[in-house]
């Protein structure tokens, strides 16, 4: 019995099918999802699926531009934060204790797993990790300001820095290295690109000796 017969056209559902598609690709792998996974995971019979979508990796694209999309709202979230240092402090934390309930990172599994060959899936992974490099970028120009990170730095290259931290910890969270070890480099980080004597906003220096 295919949707049309069942009077749910996909239309309807559109927006669930793809979250259920982004959430099977992040448990799953995207190159390790076979289609038969992915019209379970969906609940869509064959002929709707390959009428609406064609290919399993067109419907992979619309999977990860939605993971994206959160992750890159609840970045911006953490950003909002008074202290730079103490955001990067919480997104290295978070990474290390949870990092997604030890899925890790979409963006950063389909990139290593190879599925990036598939020049769709390609594009949208590189889009979705420029786009977190840019936000948190645009957070160093204000830090910039506050006094917190060297003037003469490049935003976009302090950004960096910080991605390629969080995921080099993702990586080896996963693999199950000592939490001691990864919190001791992410203090590292947080040394390295804040300076001795690097100013923090006054509310959140406020905060701070109130807590001591």
């Amino acid at each position: 019995m295919d949707d049309a017969s069942m009077g749910r056209p996909i239309e309807l559902d559109e927006s669930r099918v793809i979250e259920n598609a982004m959430r099977a690709c992040w448990a799953r792998g995207v190159q390790a999802m076979t289609v038969a996974e992915m019209l379970e995971a969906t609940g869509l019979a064959r002929s709707s699926f390959y009428n609406s979508y064609s290919t399993k990796e067109a419907l992979v694209v619309k999977a990860i531009e939605r993971y994206s999309e959160m992750n890159l709202a609840a970045l911006r979230e953490v950003l909002a934060g008074p202290s730079f240092r103490d955001i990067v402090n919480s997104l290295l934390a978070r990474v290390i204790d949870d990092n997604h309930e030890g899925r890790g990172c979409l963006l950063l599994d389909t990139a290593v797993e190879g599925s990036t060959g598939q020049a769709a899936v390609g594009r949208v992974v590189q889009e979705g990790i420029a786009r977190k490099v840019q936000a948190i970028a645009e957070r160093v120009v204000q830090a910039q300001r506050d006094g917190e990170v060297d003037p003469a730095a490049e935003p976009l290259h302090v950004a960096t820095s910080v991605c390629t931290m969080l995921a080099g910890l993702r990586t080896f969270t996963k693999a199950g290295l000592p939490r001691k070890w990864l919190r001791g480099a992410a203090r590292q980080t947080a040394d390295a690109l804040f300076p001795p004597g690097a100013k923090r906003p006054a509310q959140q220096r406020g905060r701070l000796e109130r807590r001591r």
